[in-house]
């Protein structure tokens, strides 16, 4: 199952597998799918991509975010203290990433450095965040 899909770079694009927790790289030309990275957690949720095709995954058991280059090389960002990092959204400062989680249904700010708490929801699963202004 295809859990969350990217942009990159040269005609293609990233997508998240489930199960396993490995991203591919397939070509929106001829449909070629070649392994990108594999992480270890169970789920990737959502992926984001930069223009040079660095990729951020909100990753699930464990609640994690990680930073995959071109090459595939994976590093830990943050933990965030939840069994799943579900969504994510860039804030309009470029530097803020917001975070929603479950099953406690937080929304985190992560900072390139710390993780912190925004808002505990009610529903205990945030499934998607909209950064306003």
């Amino acid at each position: 199952m295809v859990t969350a899909l990217a942009p990159l770079p040269g005609d293609a694009l990233a997508a998240a597998i489930f199960p396993g927790g490995r991203i591919v790289k397939v070509s929106t030309k001829d449909g070629k799918v070649t392994p990108l990275a594999k992480l270890p957690v169970e789920h990737i949720w959502a992926l984001s991509s930069s223009a040079t095709g660095v990729l951020t995954a909100a990753c699930g058991v464990p609640g994690t975010l990680y930073r995959i280059d071109p090459f595939g090389a994976a590093q830990k960002l943050a933990d965030v203290d939840d069994a799943h990092a579900r969504c994510m959204e860039a804030g309009p400062d470029g530097k803020t990433l917001y975070v929603g989680t479950a099953p406690k249904g937080g929304v985190l700010a992560f900072d390139g450095k710390a993780v912190s708490v925004i808002r505990d929801v009610e529903p205990k699963e945030v499934v998607g965040i909209v950064a306003r202004a």
